[in-house]
This record gives C-alpha cells, sequence and structure tokens, in this order.
C-alpha cells in the first residue's frame, strides 16, 4: 500500500480518522517501504502517536527476522527482546538493519569510518599456563587456529594452542576454557573440534570422537568407529561428519551428547587420482550441508552429492587450504592467494575429473588463503598477511577471475599475522590469529547513534 493513499485518505475522510488504533496498526502494516512511515507519521498527530507509540515498527523487525534468520545475532547482540517496548528503539534499530555499514572500501590501518573493532587477547589468557617458546618449537602453527561460531546462542568457541575457549560474543567475555587435561591423555590427542548447542566434539588421533559439555568441560561419551586418525569434523543440525587421514567420511547422528554410527564411505573419485585422494593426509578437511559434502586431499578437492548420488573431483593448483559448503557451491581457498568454487549438481558420469579450474578471486599479492567463511551475500578469507578481504556473492563470475577483493580489512591484526580463522554473521566478522587474538568488526551502524 503507498504512503499516499493512507495520507489522502486521512485528509479527506472523517471515518478513517475514527478508526480504532487495532485497524490503524493492520493498514500501517501494509506500507510497503518504511521510509514511506516516516511520511504518514507527519500527517497527523493521531497517526504519529499510532506508530510512534505502538508496535508498527517492532512488528516489522519481526517479519525481517522471520524472513532472514541470520539477522538472529544482530537482534541478540543489541538487546531487542528486552528494548522492544520502546517504540522509538524499534524505529531506528529497523533502519540500523537496512543500513548496515559494510564498507563500500577498503579498511586501511588509519581508518576513521564508525566500524568498531575488537581486539581480544585470547593468548593474554593462558599467559601463566603455556611455554610459547616450547610449543613454537614443536609446532607450526600458534595462536587462534580454528574456530566455530554459533550465531543463534551468541557462542564463539576457539582453539587457542593446546586449549578451547568459549566466548559469549554478546559480552565478548570468555565463559569457559577446556584444558588438555580434559582434551588429551597419553593415548590419544585432539586433532579437531566442533561445537553445536553445548556439545564440543573433539577428534583424536587413534580414531576416538569425544563429546563434552562445552560449559562445563565434563566428558559425555567417547566413541569410536575404527582406529584411523581423524583429521576434521563438523557438525550440521543432529548429523555430525568426520573425514579420516585415509579420506573416509564417517557419518555419524547426534542424539544429545551421544554419537551414533551411521555409516562410513569413501567417495568415489576416478582411478587416475584415487592413490592421489588415499594417501595419509592428518591436515584434510570437511565440510557439509544438506545437499553436499565437500573435502580433499593435498591437491584434490572432492565434492559429494548427498541427495543424488556423484561426485566431483578437482585437481587443483596448489595445496587446498581451507574450505567452505554454501547452498549448492563448494568453495576452496589455496595457496598463491586464489579462491575456486564448483557447483555440486549430478552429471552423466557419477564421478567427473575437473582438472585445474580457474580461480574465481586471486588476491593482489597472492599471499596464501588460510581461512574462508561465505553466506548468501559475501565470502570473506583470510590470508598470512593480517588481511582480510570479501567479496560480494553477486559480484563472482565463474568465467572471469576478479583480481581484487571488493574490500580488503588491514586493521585489528597486527602485520605479517596468519588469520587462521574467520567466521561471518550479519553484522560482523570474526578472526583468529596466529598473535593469539581475536578480532571482531562491527559493521552495526553506529555513526547514527
Amino acid at each position: 500500500m503507498a504512503a499516499d493513499a493512507i495520507k489522502s485518505a486521512w485528509v479527506s475522510n472523517n471515518t478513517f480518522q475514527q478508526l480504532p488504533v487495532e485497524i490503524l496498526v493492520a493498514i500501517l502494516d501494509r506500507v510497503d517501504d518504511e521510509r514511506d512511515l516516516l511520511n504518514v507519521e507527519a500527517t497527523s498527530k493521531r497517526l504519529s502517536a499510532v506508530i510512534r507509540e505502538g508496535t508498527v515498527f517492532k512488528r516489522r523487525c519481526r517479519r525481517l527476522l522471520a524472513t532472514n534468520c541470520d539477522l538472529i545475532s544482530a537482534f541478540r547482540f543489541h538487546g531487542f527482546d528486552s528494548k522492544s517496548v520502546d517504540a522509538t528503539f524499534c524505529k531506528r534499530f529497523l533502519f540500523k538493519l537496512r543500513r548496515l555499514a559494510w564498507p563500500k572500501s577498503d579498511l586501511r590501518l588509519d581508518h576513521d569510518d564508525g566500524v568498531k573493532v575488537n581486539v581480544l587477547d585470547c593468548e593474554g589468557l593462558m599467559k601463566d599456563t603455556l611455554d610459547t617458546a616450547e610449543w613454537r618449537r614443536r609446532h607450526n602453527y600458534t595462536g587462534v587456529y580454528d574456530m566455530a561460531l554459533d550465531s543463534a546462542n551468541s557462542v564463539l568457541v576457539v582453539s587457542v594452542y593446546n586449549i578451547i575457549q568459549v566466548w559469549n560474543v554478546d559480552s565478548y567475555e570468555c565463559v569457559n576454557v577446556i584444558g588438555p587435561e580434559a582434551l588429551d591423555d597419553d593415548a590419544k590427542k585432539s586433532s579437531c573440534f566442533f561445537a553445536s548447542g553445548r556439545v564440543l566434539a573433539c577428534g583424536t588421533d587413534v580414531g576416538i570422537i569425544k563429546t563434552l559439555d562445552l560449559f562445563s568441560g565434563k566428558l559425555l561419551g567417547v566413541f569410536k568407529h575404527n582406529s584411523d586418525c581423524i583429521s576434521d569434523l563438523r557438525i550440521v543440525g543432529e548429523t555430525l561428519f568426520a573425514v579420516t587421514w585415509v579420506g573416509d567420511l564417517q557419518e555419524w547422528r547426534l542424539n544429545g551428547a551421544e554419537l551414533v554410527f551411521f555409516k562410513e564411505t569413501r567417495p568415489e573419485v576416478p582411478e587416475s587420482v584415487q592413490v592421489e585422494y588415499q594417501r595419509r593426509n592428518w591436515e584434510r578437511l570437511v565440510d557439509f550441508n544438506d545437499k553436499l559434502v565437500a573435502t580433499n586431499s593435498s591437491a584434490l578437492f572432492v565434492i559429494i552429492g548427498r541427495k543424488d548420488a556423484f561426485s566431483i573431483s578437482v585437481q587443483t593448483t596448489a595445496r587446498v587450504l581451507c574450505c567452505k559448503v554454501f547452498d549448492d557451491w563448494a568453495y576452496w581457498g589455496q595457496q598463491h592467494g586464489q579462491i575456486f568454487r564448483v557447483r555440486g549438481r549430478k552429471s552423466a558420469q557419477n564421478a567427473v575429473l575437473v582438472d585445474k579450474p580457474k580461480p574465481i578471486v586471486v588476491t593482489p599479492y597472492g599471499d596464501n588463503i588460510t581461512s574462508i567463511d561465505v553466506d548468501a551475500k559475501r565470502v570473506v578469507f583470510g590470508d598470512v598477511n593480517a588481511e582480510i578481504h570479501v567479496c560480494l556473492v553477486e559480484n563472482l563470475d565463474d568465467d572471469a577471475c576478479k583480481e581484487s577483493p571488493d574490500f580488503l580489512i588491514e586493521t585489528g591484526h597486527r602485520y605479517g599475522a596468519y588469520v587462521w580463522s574467520v567466521a561471518i554473521d550479519a553484522t560482523r566478522i570474526f578472526s583468529g590469529d596466529s598473535d593469539g587474538k581475536l578480532v571482531v568488526h562491527d559493521f552495526w551502524n553506529y555513526a547514527d547513534d
């Protein structure tokens, strides 16, 4: 409904002016563009009061959330439930949702654009319990190496050296630390983790998957299918996928804190690359959704259909360092600053081999891509030179390689730090680095406050 029609009816029709508040609210709900409500609000004191004192903007916020569940993190972070009794707050909140401050150009080190940058010192929380010099002597990585974001529950779980930290991303407080005494013992070492709800799942080097309570660290269960090292695992809903160091995919069902084994499969790959795929690899990756599962060997990326029986094997031009599945696309980042994606679709052949595809993005300096996350609008990836790159999905072209991201973020991380992990919600980018820092770039439109 057009705002002009309401304004005209209000001026010319006395009956319209006498309508009960509930009917006026229902009519105002039908105004298509909330910016038009500002014009309606100026028509009369009564309409202004209905809008200012009623639930018009609150209802619009709720409808927007219903059609975009990813916004739940913004609603929680900014306290919508407790503050929505204030119609003015709801009005401001709605317009801020519509005008998020995602930058149109690069965020340089000397930026001053209203974007909030929070730097949280994960390593500093454990300075009295870890000999970082000894760690560097024994390992080829440092700092915040991996993360799992649960936006719906405002929880971010990060691995920092040999511990797990649990962060509340509404308050930016570390609410629990799970140490090596719970994660490891002499017989088995944790090799990967993921978190869902209250459950932390840890894969180990002897094939065991342990579940722990995320907030107490209490051991909940120990599960094993065979003795192959678990290289990586992910949880979506009630399903857990794990990939072993020989490339087998284990599928489990999560029932509370219990894991029930479902099946193990080895992806069907063309004969010419079977030896490459089956070679032992501690650093395999896995990601999945309801359509696809993606995994890799060192220089082979494999996509498997979950509903349709197919596999796509991609011979990559360099080592795969990170991957992400979103919708029916599988994305991965690799050495030399290249991002690729392949759409997972069934073809005439069950097992397809793609030889050296074209990248969709190549970063200007060719720094290795170490982390990636994707949503419906953005592809966000971090590199080994403290930079975060953001590409808009609408600007990606599989036939034309982008030579630079839509915008680059240079703030928050020390120059030269490795951005090991990234995760995004509707308004923020979380990134962990080799210095043990957790950096949050917040693109909420604070400037209007």
